[in-house]
């Protein structure tokens, strides 16, 4: 059951990430016969970082396959955080294959929910990892009703995010504007520099508990941490506080960049474990 469970979960999202590439690559090459080539970089630099994702679920299926099972619970979590990180930009890419007409206001903040999604389950992975090894029986590496629930949960909002986005853009951007869920007053962007910080913290309280299979792919994980960090310190500097005055065009394939070196950080931490697991 318990091998049942996770290939599911990692074939669902493998699929899902697929299908949208597929659709994004779809509506670039429709919209390459009618636009300029400039306005297609944002979307095509969200098709790599969806591929990378997809090799990075691959990679992490691998590694849970052969860990011990003490790990294979919360090397479930380090993959579901991936899968929020690689999509974590789709609605931008969305707004602009769809030609929609959604708010930046609300598209900055529903990108910074599903950050905060995809970091707190990385940090719960990392939590995981540490009270995995306070009990040595064999229950304590399949998901329980806890687990279940939380997934469920983030679903829910997932699903509710996507239908809001597509049908009340308007209605949520009237009701978050001005407000201190308003990106132009920087707090979402600090609000992900605490948890970044959580992140960081727990990262280097679990190096130190770890064996090398673990503990060798520390820096990586840490530059994966700290450039999507660096993504908010552009957006602060670029849209809420503007001492950086360049234009929109510039910024988000800028953001988008910093996403991928991230994402490609995250993959190189895996494939080392990966080259220590002798997989």
């Amino acid at each position: 059951m318990e091998k049942l469970s996770f290939k599911k979960i990692y074939s669902i999202i493998t699929i899902f990430l697929i299908i949208i590439a597929i659709f994004i690559s779809l509506n670039i090459t429709i919209k390459s016969e009618e636009e300029e080539e400039e306005e297609e970089s944002t979307p095509l630099l969200g098709i790599i970082l969806l591929f990378i994702g997809i090799f990075l679920i691959v990679t992490t299926f691998q590694i849970t396959k052969r860990i011990s099972n003490l790990f294979k619970r919360p090397f479930i979590y380090f993959t579901i955080s991936i899968f929020f990180f690689s999509i974590m930009r789709i609605f931008y890419y969305l707004n602009e294959t769809l030609g929609l007409e959604v708010s930046g206001i609300m598209i900055t903040l529903w990108w910074h929910l599903i950050f905060y999604i995809s970091m707190g389950i990385f940090l719960m992975g990392l939590i995981l990892m540490e009270t995995s090894t306070l009990s040595l029986s064999q229950k304590s590496s399949i998901l329980n009703i806890k687990d279940k629930i939380i997934f469920g949960v983030i679903t829910i909002i997932s699903i509710i995010l996507f239908i809001t986005f597509f049908s009340l853009p308007e209605q949520v951007n009237s009701l978050i504007e001005r407000t201190l869920l308003d990106h132009r007053n920087g707090f979402i962007h600090f609000l992900a520099f605490i948890i970044g910080g959580l992140v960081v913290a727990a990262l280097i309280d679990t190096k130190k508990k770890f064996g090398k299979t673990i503990t060798s792919s520390f820096i990586p994980f840490l530059l994966a941490i700290s450039f999507i960090s660096l993504v908010h310190v552009w957006e602060l500097l670029t849209e809420s506080y503007h001492i950086i005055n360049i234009a929109g065009s510039i910024i988000e394939p800028v953001e988008d960049v910093l996403t991928i070196i991230s994402m490609s950080s995250f993959l190189i931490a895996y494939l080392k474990i990966k080259k220590n697991l002798r997989i």
